[in-house]
């Protein structure tokens, strides 16, 4: 689904007029500064967005370059904006304790608790069955 929609509302009208063959990283430099422009002055594309979208053309000119139809993939060399991740802080015990505490009466209450005890990331422990549970021994 987002392929599609990065190739139909950036990739083509910043690139369509450019025959495949004669595409160059300067190219995909100049519409990938675009991109970034692209947006109101408040709303403007995050760095992370554009490397998502970028992304979707590295694919599909991996793909030009796997037919035979591109020498080499120009989006492969474009430099991209470098992205900051935000400090992560994490809770002190006093903190977590608390959160639990009110956490307990919410429905995904045990699911916080294993979460907080086991350092298991979201989609591993919504991905956990039951035969990975063993009670008498106390092991998950």
């Amino acid at each position: 689904m987002h392929t599609q929609q990065h190739l139909r509302d950036y990739w083509i009208p910043l690139l369509g007029h450019f025959r495949l063959s004669d595409l160059t990283v300067d190219d995909v430099d100049r519409a990938r500064v675009s991109l970034r422009r692209q947006g109101t002055r408040r709303q403007r594309l995050s760095p992370s967005s554009v490397r998502r979208i970028h992304a979707t053309l590295r694919s599909a000119l991996n793909d030009a370059v796997r037919r035979r139809m591109l020498r080499y993939n120009p989006a492969a060399l474009a430099e991209l904006e470098p992205m900051r991740r935000p400090e992560v802080r994490p809770w002190e015990p006093e903190e977590l304790g608390a959160f639990l505490d009110i956490a307990a009466g919410h429905r995904l209450g045990v699911l916080f608790e294993v979460l907080a005890m086991t350092g298991l990331r979201r989609g591993e422990v919504v991905g956990l069955r039951w035969g990975d549970v063993h009670l008498d021994k106390r092991v998950l």
